[in-house]
């Protein structure tokens, strides 16, 4: 039987169909002080969708049967910094406690995009539909799933409805200079150690930043999926280990149905469809609210059932569970006998965050390809797999 699938990780460019009153109001140009620093903390199990394109190795490993990531967590850095100083120099360095097994990280701007090397619109074109299907249960709830038709975006503008606030941070657009890291010097956000110990951040005609992470403000745990069993009722229950330092938790499920020019989105959220895959990282005051509304899991949940509608309409597809963690908040300290209309120079934030990923249905489908006359290795995960490389990195 053909199967026509869709390269999925572009369902991130649907966000341009959210209607203008359901998004939040975007992010003032500057956060507190002249300079802004912003310290993105990720562990990582399989494969984080926001980190881009999987390295070579573990592609390979995942055709191979090997999972996403080899089996072991992996810990990484994203670093931005923004000033509105505008005679700063292009490049800052940032250098990290003696625990992280890290040189100083150089903080360039980053280069201009080639407009000649562009990926294209929308999954490459304007064709085929996106099911998607939200909340945990045996069954799918009223009004599932939500159809979006690719052609007939004003159409769908009305459909849509909130999504999940991604957490501010420095960029070209807020600042009137921009550097961050990785960068042009390393393809690799990851690091080898921990972060606890003083963090210093220094350019030229910058401020003097300076802060200390304590042994409790390290990275997070990995998130380990513990389970992944078929129900009575054909729903697919997972289970994962509770992750300390946790505040909320919020999972994924997108893959492509057989015969058709379809994707088929599934996250955890009970307050209605969400057409995104997970932020990286998100404000604290933005988990309370989600947690709320029930769009995030509350820290005490360490399970969920994957509808049957989903389970059966995704034959193989990709898996993220994201454990949202706290913050900490840092500024340069307030001088005796400032006075009352007195704002920090700078400001420096960092933000935790654990990921699971895992592709469900793939070893099946690759022995079900394999069994038939003039099937290929690699079935329907090698295929689903293919779709996902032209939009990583």
């Amino acid at each position: 039987m053909s199967r026509t699938l869709v390269p999925v990780a572009a369902l991130g460019a649907l966000a341009c169909f959210a209607p203008a009153g359901a998004a939040p109001a975007p992010a003032p140009a500057v956060s507190g002080g002249q300079t802004n620093y912003f310290m993105g903390a990720s562990t990582s199990t399989g494969m984080d969708p926001t980190a881009g394109r999987p390295s070579p190795a573990a592609m390979m490993s995942m055709m191979a049967g090997g999972g996403l990531g080899g089996g072991g967590a992996t810990r990484s850095l994203k670093l931005k910094l923004g000033s509105t100083r505008t005679a700063n120099p292009a490049d800052a360095s940032h250098t990290p406690p003696p625990g992280l097994k890290m040189a100083v990280l150089p903080l360039l701007p980053p280069l201009r995009s080639d407009p000649g090397k562009e990926t294209g619109g929308l999954l490459g074109e304007t064709q085929g539909k996106v099911k998607i299907y939200w909340g945990c249960g045996e069954k799918a709830g009223p009004g599932q799933p939500l159809v979006i038709d690719l052609a007939a975006p004003a159409a769908n503008a009305r459909l849509l409805g909130e999504g999940l606030k991604p957490a501010w941070q420095p960029s070209v657009t807020t600042h009137a200079r921009y550097v961050d890291w990785p960068n042009r010097t390393t393809r690799s956000q990851k690091v080898g150690g921990s972060l606890p110990g003083e963090h210093a951040v220094a350019g030229q005609n910058l401020p003097d930043i300076r802060f200390t992470l304590s042994q409790t403000q390290d990275f997070l745990p990995p998130l380990n999926i513990t389970g992944k069993a078929a129900t009575a009722a054909g729903a697919l229950r997972l289970t994962w280990a509770p992750v300390s330092g946790a505040r909320a938790y919020y999972a994924t499920l997108v893959g492509s149905s057989e015969g058709e020019n379809n994707v088929i989105m599934w996250t955890s959220s009970a307050a209605g469809p969400i057409v995104a895959m997970a932020p990286d990282y998100m404000a604290q005051d933005e988990i309370t609210r989600q947690i709320g509304r029930k769009a995030l899991l509350p820290a005490s949940a360490n399970e969920c059932q994957i509808p049957r509608e989903v389970a059966k309409a995704v034959p193989a597809g990709m898996l993220n569970i994201v454990a949202y963690g706290g913050e900490a908040n840092f500024a340069q300290p307030r001088p005796a006998g400032a006075k009352p209309t007195w704002k920090p120079d700078w400001t420096a934030k960092v933000l935790y965050r654990s990921s699971a990923g895992s592709m469900l249905g793939m070893d099946d489908a690759d022995e079900g390809e394999e069994g038939k006359p003039g099937g290929k290795k690699g079935g329907l995960g090698r295929e689903l797999l293919k779709g996902l490389m032209p939009f990583g990195g």
